[in-house]
C-alpha cells in the first residue's frame, strides 16, 4: 500500500473516552463484541448493527468520541431495526454499568489468597459446582471472588430498584452493610442457595432476569384447556435454569388429544434454551390444538461437551432433546381421540425432566401432585419399566383431604416411599404451624375468591337484582353498581360472569338484620371505613359498607300535591340521594343532564330503568308527550265515534298494508319471492341471515327451506342476500353464527367491536391508556400486558405508603360524620350542639376545626341533610325534643343508619362458585334483602365485595431459599444480625423480574421467600434444644418485623411466606 492510499480506518476517531474520563485508542471491532456479550444478540446481526453505527461515527468527523455517545448511537440503530428487546437489554447494561455497586478494594485485599473454614468436602463441592470460569484467565473463581460477585450483584439489585423508583439510597451505608454480608457468608453464618452462588452477579441475570436465582417453582395444568402447552413449557424452561419445579395433574380430562393436521413444516432449532422450549411447544400444540407437525432440524445445536457461555456449564448435545420429543410424540400418538389423563401429564413432565438432567451443570428436580383417589397416579411408580425409563424424574405426592381413608396410600408408601402427602389447607392457613392460622397464603395453588350461584347481583339495567348464576347463563356483560375510591356509588360493566370453581368450601357471613352472604373464605368485603377484609377475617360487629335503594314519589319527596304519583327508584350514592334513572343515564352515557332537560321513560313505566328505555328530552317536549298519553291519545277519542264506513276504510288500509309480501305467513313463493323475503328479514332485523335461522323462520311462517335441484342451493340464496345487504357471509356455519352474534352486539355493546374469525373488542388499558384487542370471551381483561398489570401492583404498593401519610384532618372529618350517625342511630334523636361537642371529645375530636370544618354546627347539619335528601335541620330548633326526634326519624328512614354489622362467619359445606370482573373499580354490589319504607314502598339494601379478576392469579410462581447456620453463632443477638442479611439477600432476588410475564404477575404480589436453618442437631448439641427452639420463635417474629420495615422502604408488598423447612443437600458439610 502506498503512502497516498486511502483507508476507512483513517476516518475513525483516534480515541475513545470512557465514563471515568480515561482515554484509549478507538477499536472499531469492540462495538459488535460488546453488543453481543451484553445482550446475547446474534454475532452476525451485531456486526451488521456495528457497521451502520461506524458509518454514522465516520460522518461525525470527530477525533475523540465518548463511550456513552457510541452507546446512544447503538440504541438508536437497534430501535430503527425493530430490535426493541435488545435495545432495552443494552440500555439496561448501560444503566447497570453506571449504577452498579462495588465492594471496596481495600476490604477485599484481606480475603485474597485466603480460604474460609471449609468442612470435610466443602471446598471440593464448591469448586465442582459453584465456582465459575473466569474468561481470559483459564481458571475457576476462588471463594472470595465468588462472594464478591454475589454480594455486589445483590446490592446492585437493591441500588437499581431504589434509583428506578427515586427512593433513598446511600452508598456509604450500603458499603458497610455489604461488607457485613460478605463476612457473614465467608464465616458460614448463612449461605445463599447454590444457584445464587452460581448465578448472582452474572451478566446472565441482567439479560434474562431472576429465574435462575430461585430454588423452586410450581406450574398447574388446571387451565390446560385455556393455556394448553404453557405449563409444560414453564417446567422445561425452569428446569434448564436449575429451578426445582412442582406440577399437578388437575388438567386430566380437560382436553382431547387431536390428530395433527395434514402437512408439516420445517423448524430449525436455535442453539439456545429458548429454542429447546419452543420445539416442545410446537410438538404439544400439534396434538393439543390439531396444528401441523413440525419436522425438527437439530443442525444448529452444539455438540456434546461444548461450553455454554451464558448460563455456564457443558452442553449435552442434541440427543437428549431428540429422545424427549420422540418419547412424548409416542405417548400422544397413542392417545389421539382420547382425553389426556393424569399419567399422560406425569409422563410428559418426567420425559422433560429426564431430558434436562442429561446435560448442563445442575440436576433437575420435579415433584408431581395428584389426587389421592386417582388410582393410576398413586400406583404409577409400581410400573418398573416406566419407573426405570423416566418416572424416576419426579417425587410424587397427593393432595391430602381430611377424612379420607389413607390405608391404600400407606401401602404404596411401604413399597417405595411414595406418594408423599401434602396438606394444602395447612399451607394456605399457616405461616408457621406453631402459631394461629393467618391465611396469608390463602391463594396457594390458584384459589379464586367467589360467591355462590344464588347471590343477587345489584344490576343497573332496570332489573334490580339477578342471581349471578342466571347472569352466567345469559353470558352477557352487564352494568352493575360498585364503589369508587372515594366511596361514591357508581356504575361499571361486569365482564364475563362465569363459574370459577367447583365444589369449593363455602362460608356463610350472617349480618345483624338476619341477611347473609355465602362465599369462599378469601372473598373480600368492602368495609364501612373503605378497607377490604377477607370473609374468614371478619369479626363480630365489623361494619360493612352499605347503600340503600328504595321506591318513592315526587309528592313524598317534595311534599307536593298528589298529582305526581308515579313511583321511582331512589338510591343513595354515598354523598346524596339521587334518582336511579338519572344515575344510570349519566353513568352509562358518561354525561351530565343539563338544566331544562328531563329523562323520559319510553314505555311509560317509571320503574323500568333499562338504559334503552330512557330518552333525554327538553322539558317542553316531555310534557307534550305525556299530554297525548292515556285517554288523551287521539286514536282513543276518534275510533269510538267513527262511522262504520270510516272504520271499514281504516281496516281495509291496514289489511292492504299487511297483505301478500308483507305477510310473513304468505306461502307459494318463487325463488325471487323467497329472496325478497330474505332481504326484508335482513333489513328489518339488521343482522345477517344464517341457514339455521331461515329454516326456523320458514317452519314458523310456512316458507320453503327444502330446496330441490331446480331451485339450486339454499345457502347460495342466503349468501347473495347477505352480501347485497352489506354483510359478510361465511361458509363455516359456526363462524356464520358468531358473525351474526357480532352484528347483533353492535347495537348493544358498550365496546368498539371488530370481527376477525371471531368477535374481538377494543379496550383501553387501565394502566397506560393504550388501546388493545382482546377476544370477547376474555373481555374481563383490564390491562394490555402483564407489564401494565405489574405496574398497577407497584402503584398500589406505593399507595400504601402514601396512605400512611394521609391528612389527619380528613380522617377526623370522616370520623366526625361517623360519630354523628352513631349518635343518631343509638339515641334516635339529633344531638344538640353541646351534646355533640361532648360526644366528639370523648371520642378524640376536640372541636369542628380538628376535622377541618370552620363553619360550625349548622354547616355540618346542612351537609348531612343534603346527602340524605332531608328537610333542612335548624340548629335553633334542636332545643325541642320532639323536633330532634322527628328529624332523626326522617334521616333514618332516608338511609342514615344503613350499617350492617357482622354477627358470624361459619363453614356450611361445599358448592360451585361464580364471579365476574368489574371495570375500573373491581367490586360490585350484592342485594341482601327486601324491606319496606315507612310509606310501605319496596326498599333494597346492597353491600359491596371485590371481584376475582383484579389481578391475574397464575400458578407460575418461584421462591428463593436461603440457609442459616445457628450452630455457627455464640448468641441469639449474633444470630439475629445474620438473619437480617439472609433476609436482605432473599428479598433482593424478588426485586428482579423474570423473563416469564405470568411469573412476574404473581411474584410482584407475593414476594415469596424461604429462610431456613441447617445443622440443627449440631446446634442442639452446642446450645441445647430448648434454647434453639426459643431462638427460632424469636427469630421468626424478628423476620416478620424486618419484612414490615424493608417492604415499606422498598415500596413493595410484604412477603406472603418468609421461612421454610427443606432438605439441605451437602450445604451442612
Amino acid at each position: 500500500m502506498t503512502d497516498n492510499s486511502f483507508s476507512l480506518i483513517d476516518l475513525y476517531p483516534k480515541y475513545v473516552i470512557n465514563s471515568k474520563g480515561e482515554k484509549t485508542e478507538f477499536d472499531e471491532n469492540s462495538i459488535a463484541k460488546i453488543l453481543n456479550r451484553e445482550t446475547g444478540l446474534d454475532m452476525n446481526i451485531s456486526e451488521s448493527v456495528a457497521e451502520d453505527v461506524l458509518r454514522k461515527i465516520i460522518g461525525l468527523g470527530m477525533d475523540e468520541i465518548t463511550t456513552n455517545y457510541i452507546r446512544e448511537l447503538v440504541c438508536v440503530e437497534l430501535t430503527q431495526r425493530g430490535l426493541n428487546k435488545y435495545r432495552n437489554l443494552f440500555a439496561r447494561a448501560i444503566n447497570l454499568e453506571s449504577v452498579g455497586f462495588k465492594l471496596d478494594e481495600l476490604f477485599l485485599e484481606k480475603f485474597k489468597g485466603q480460604q474460609p473454614d471449609w468442612g470435610p468436602i466443602g471446598y471440593i463441592t464448591y469448586k465442582r459446582t459453584y465456582a465459575r470460569i473466569i474468561e481470559g484467565e483459564n481458571r475457576k473463581e476462588e471463594f472470595w471472588e465468588t462472594l464478591r460477585r454475589v454480594v455486589e450483584g445483590c446490592y446492585s439489585i437493591q441500588k437499581e430498584h431504589c434509583i428506578k423508583l427515586s427512593l433513598p439510597w446511600r452508598d456509604d451505608k450500603a458499603q458497610k452493610s455489604a461488607q457485613i454480608m460478605f463476612n457473614k457468608i465467608w464465616n458460614f453464618k448463612f449461605s445463599p442457595p447454590g444457584r445464587g452462588l452460581w448465578m448472582m452477579g452474572t451478566e446472565f441475570i441482567a439479560r434474562h432476569g431472576s429465574m435462575s436465582l430461585n430454588n423452586c417453582g410450581f406450574a398447574s395444568t388446571e387451565d390446560i384447556d385455556l393455556k394448553y402447552s404453557k405449563a409444560f413449557e414453564f417446567v422445561m424452561d425452569a428446569l434448564m435454569l436449575g429451578v426445582g419445579v412442582g406440577f399437578d395433574t388437575k388438567g386430566a380430562g380437560k382436553i382431547k388429544i387431536k390428530k395433527p393436521s395434514e402437512g408439516d413444516f420445517n423448524f430449525e432449532l436455535e442453539d439456545s434454551r429458548e429454542g429447546w422450549v419452543e420445539s416442545l411447544k410446537l410438538l404439544l400444540e400439534a396434538y393439543f390444538l390439531g396444528k401441523q407437525m413440525p419436522i425438527f432440524d437439530f443442525s444448529k445445536i452444539r455438540l456434546a461437551g461444548a461450553p455454554i457461555r451464558g448460563f455456564g456449564g457443558i452442553a449435552s448435545g442434541p440427543e437428549p432433546l431428540k429422545e424427549m420429543l420422540e418419547d412424548i410424540q409416542k405417548i400422544l400418538e397413542k392417545k389421539i381421540g382420547q382425553v389426556i389423563t393424569s399419567v399422560d401429564i406425569l409422563d410428559i413432565m418426567n420425559h422433560i425432566g429426564k431430558c434436562v438432567v442429561a446435560g448442563n451443570v445442575r440436576r433437575s428436580a420435579e415433584i408431581a401432585l395428584g389426587d389421592p383417589t386417582d388410582y393410576d397416579f398413586v400406583t404409577s411408580k409400581q410400573d418398573e419399566k416406566a419407573l426405570y425409563s423416566h418416572r424416576w424424574a419426579s417425587n410424587n405426592s397427593v393432595f391430602a383431604v381430611r377424612g379420607l381413608d389413607y390405608s391404600f396410600i400407606a401401602n404404596q408408601i411401604a413399597v417405595n416411599g411414595e406418594p408423599g402427602v401434602l396438606w394444602l389447607e395447612n399451607a394456605r392457613a399457616y405461616s408457621r404451624m406453631g402459631d394461629d392460622p393467618d391465611y396469608k397464603d390463602k391463594k396457594a395453588a390458584g384459589v379464586n375468591p367467589c360467591i355462590t350461584g344464588d347471590t343477587l347481583i345489584a344490576v343497573a339495567d332496570g332489573r334490580n337484582a339477578i342471581p349471578i348464576k342466571e347472569l352466567t347463563k345469559e353470558g352477557l356483560d352487564i352494568p352493575v353498581y360498585c364503589k369508587n375510591e372515594q366511596g361514591i356509588t357508581t356504575i361499571r360493566m361486569m365482564r364475563n360472569p362465569r363459574i370459577t370453581g367447583y365444589n369449593e368450601k363455602i362460608y356463610k357471613v350472617t349480618l345483624d338484620d338476619g341477611s347473609s352472604i355465602k362465599c369462599t373464605d378469601n372473598h373480600k368485603f368492602l368495609m364501612k371505613d373503605g378497607s377490604l377484609k377477607f370473609a374468614i377475617d371478619l369479626k363480630s360487629n365489623d361494619s360493612l359498607m352499605i347503600t340503600p335503594k328504595w321506591q318513592t314519589t315526587w309528592s313524598e319527596i317534595m311534599s307536593e300535591d298528589k298529582k305526581k304519583k308515579s313511583p321511582y327508584w331512589m338510591i343513595n350514592n354515598g354523598k346524596k340521594n339521587i334518582f336511579e334513572h338519572t344515575l344510570i343515564y349519566e353513568q352509562l352515557n358518561k354525561t351530565k343532564i343539563e338544566a331544562g332537560h328531563i329523562l323520559h321513560h319510553i314505555d311509560r313505566d317509571s320503574l323500568n330503568n333499562n338504559i334503552s328505555n330512557l330518552e333525554l328530552l327538553v322539558k317542553d317536549r316531555h310534557e307534550s308527550l305525556h299530554d297525548i298519553s292515556g285517554d288523551k291519545n287521539p286514536m282513543r277519542t276518534w275510533y269510538p265515534y267513527a262511522s262504520s264506513e270510516e272504520k271499514k276504510q281504516y281496516h281495509d288500509r291496514m289489511s292492504k298494508a299487511t297483505a301478500r309480501e308483507n305477510n310473513p305467513r304468505y306461502s307459494g313463493f318463487t325463488n325471487k319471492d323467497l329472496y325478497d323475503e330474505m332481504l326484508s328479514i335482513i333489513n328489518i332485523t339488521g343482522i345477517p341471515l344464517t341457514t339455521s335461522s331461515w329454516i326456523e323462520y320458514s317452519r314458523k311462517y310456512g316458507y320453503i327451506h327444502n330446496f330441490n335441484k331446480f331451485r339450486g342451493k339454499l345457502v347460495n340464496l342466503i349468501k347473495k342476500a347477505n352480501i347485497e345487504c352489506g354483510f359478510e357471509h361465511y361458509i363455516n356455519p359456526a363462524l356464520m353464527r358468531e358473525y351474526k352474534r357480532y352484528i347483533k352486539m353492535l347495537d348493544t355493546s358498550d365496546f368498539e367491536l371488530v370481527f376477525n374469525e371471531g368477535i374481538w373488542l377494543i379496550k383501553q388499558c387501565e394502566s397506560c391508556g393504550t388501546e388493545f384487542h382482546v377476544k370477547y370471551r376474555e373481555r374481563e381483561r383490564s390491562f394490555c400486558s402483564y407489564t401494565c398489570s405489574n405496574k398497577i401492583s407497584a402503584l398500589k404498593a406505593g399507595a400504601v405508603m402514601k396512605e400512611k401519610g394521609k391528612n389527619q384532618r380528613e380522617i377526623a372529618r370522616k370520623k366526625l360524620f361517623g360519630l354523628f350517625e352513631e349518635y343518631v342511630c343509638d339515641n334516635n334523636e339529633i344531638p344538640t350542639l353541646s351534646k355533640f361537642l361532648a360526644y366528639l371529645k370523648v371520642n378524640g375530636i376536640n372541636d369542628f376545626r380538628t376535622a377541618g370544618i370552620y363553619k360550625g354546627y349548622q354547616y355540618v347539619l346542612n351537609l348531612i341533610t343534603e346527602r340524605y335528601y332531608n328537610k333542612k335541620i335548624m340548629v335553633r330548633s334542636l332545643r325541642k325534643q320532639p323536633y330532634r326526634k322527628e328529624m332523626a326519624t326522617e334521616l333514618i328512614s332516608n338511609g342514615l343508619c344503613s350499617n350492617h354489622k357482622v354477627v358470624s362467619v361459619v363453614y356450611i359445606g361445599k358448592e360451585n362458585v361464580y364471579n365476574g370482573t368489574v371495570d375500573d373499580y373491581h367490586n360490585y354490589g350484592i342485594i341482601l334483602n327486601k324491606k319496606k319504607t315507612k310509606s310501605d314502598r319496596p326498599k333494597l339494601e346492597m353491600i359491596f365485595t371485590a371481584n376475582c379478576g383484579e389481578q391475574t392469579l397464575e400458578s407460575f410462581e418461584l421462591c428463593c431459599l436461603v440457609e442459616t447456620f445457628p450452630s455457627r453463632h455464640e448468641s441469639y443477638e449474633e444470630f439475629e444480625e445474620t438473619l437480617k442479611y439472609a433476609y436482605l439477600y432473599s428479598k433482593s432476588v424478588t426485586l428482579v423480574n423474570t423473563h416469564w410475564q405470568e411469573t412476574n404477575a404473581v411474584m410482584l404480589k407475593n414476594r415469596r421467600m424461604g429462610i431456613s436453618q441447617t445443622g440443627i442437631i449440631e446446634a442442639f448439641v452446642k446450645h441445647g434444644r430448648r434454647k434453639i427452639l426459643d431462638w427460632s420463635d424469636k427469630a421468626y417474629k424478628y423476620l416478620r418485623e424486618l419484612d414490615e420495615q424493608y417492604s415499606d422502604w422498598l415500596c413493595i408488598p410484604k412477603s406472603v411466606k418468609i421461612t421454610t423447612v427443606k432438605p439441605s443437600g451437602t450445604v451442612s458439610l
